[in-house]
């Protein structure tokens, strides 16, 4: 067994059965099985997630994330969107509009 880190890698990655990748979870952060089985459990989250070939799921929470090869697999880790390039939320929206009455 191996165990491959990744913080902040996005794309493809290949594990033999058995072979688990640690990396530090973000809300948004998608994992899809192109190939193989997957196992995966989030620190802080009860659930744990078995995905067959060409399902996915999406992380809820920050924390560090395990994913275990079943067979030999076929990973996509996709990283969501930088957190400062999203919409204004609600308290910036109505901040600025008080700025600029």
């Amino acid at each position: 067994m191996t165990i491959r880190r990744i913080d902040d890698l996005a794309g493809l990655v290949s594990l033999s059965k058995r072979d688990v990748l640690s990396l530090a979870g973000r809300p948004g952060t998608r994992i899809e099985s192109r190939h193989g089985g997957l196992w995966v459990t989030q620190d802080g989250d009860p659930r744990d997630i078995v995905l067959a070939r060409g399902e996915a799921c999406v992380l809820d929470r920050c924390g560090p994330v395990l994913v275990q090869a079943l067979d030999p697999a076929l990973v996509v880790v996709e990283r969501p969107a930088n957190q400062g390039a999203r919409a204004p939320g609600l308290w910036q929206r109505l901040t600025q509009a008080a700025l600029s009455a």
